[in-house]
């Protein structure tokens, strides 16, 4: 078994603002079903959310051990709420945990990715 652990940490408000001013914009990173995720949550919601879900995504990164496209991982939510990360990398035993938390102006994630 062979386990695999990625972290990152998102200033919201500098993310915010790199979307403005780059020239990617969400759907370059985000996929759909993330979209539809969040259509309820007011505009500083929003961004939490979307900071949190790229911070996931950079952690995977991390712990996959190199860049790959940002469509080919997603979080879903559960029943009960909780995140659960998706991606067509990985091989059908591998596992993936994903922990993601907002505190003031910044959101952090953590990935394990877990090899049989």
């Amino acid at each position: 078994m062979d386990i695999e652990i990625g972290t990152d940490i998102v200033e919201i408000s500098e993310f915010r603002n790199k979307i403005s001013e780059n020239s990617w914009t969400l759907k370059d990173v985000f996929v759909e079903s993330e979209f539809e995720d969040n259509t309820s949550f007011s505009l500083t919601s929003r961004n939490e959310y979307f900071a949190g879900i790229f911070a996931a995504k950079e952690a995977f990164m991390k712990a996959y051990g190199k860049k790959v496209d940002w469509h080919d991982m997603w979080i879903e939510k559960d029943e009960n709420g909780k995140p659960v990360l998706h991606s067509s990398l990985l091989a059908p035993k591998d596992k993936v945990k994903v922990s993601i938390s907002h505190d003031g102006d910044y959101a952090v994630a953590l990935v394990v990715i877990i090899r049989d």
